[in-house]
């Protein structure tokens, strides 16, 4: 079952809205090992596009946030190069480690204590991490 990230971008003029869905996927062959990740799009309940990738010596949770940042990114795309002027960006993904810490907006939190996790750890997959908060329209400050 996919939990929805609600990371959601809403644009609204008082038009009808479209609906942009994604669900997403990462694995690893091993962990470090060789991964993957998918993304596929669906509007009005159609499938539209589905996108994939590859890297080699990743995790899972890295292949997991790789194909929300992605997800998201293709959806923006969309948005602006359709010149949609009311858009909702879904992302449904099963990855606990993804979904607690957006919905949980612990990245955020890490991003504001210069990317360290409450017990003073480097946050994990911190490069996409930064890509996730940059497409969501905020900045790290180094």
């Amino acid at each position: 079952m996919s939990a929805c990230v609600n990371t959601y971008f809403l644009l609204n003029n008082g038009e009808s809205t479209m609906l942009i869905e994604f669900y997403t996927d990462g694995a690893c062959k091993g962990n470090p090992g060789n991964g993957g990740w998918a993304s596929v799009m669906v509007l009005n309940n159609e499938c539209n596009m589905v996108a994939t990738g590859k890297k080699r010596d990743t995790t899972n949770n890295a292949m997991e946030l790789t194909a929300i940042v992605k997800s998201i990114a293709i959806g923006l795309r969309y948005v602006y190069e359709w010149r949609m002027k009311n858009a909702i960006i879904v992302i449904n993904s099963d990855s606990a480690y993804c979904v607690n810490a957006i919905n949980n907006k612990w990245v955020y939190n890490w991003m504001e204590n210069g990317w360290k996790t409450k017990a003073g750890e480097e946050v994990k997959n911190r490069e996409l991490w930064e890509k996730f908060v940059v497409c969501m329209g905020k900045r790290s400050e180094e």
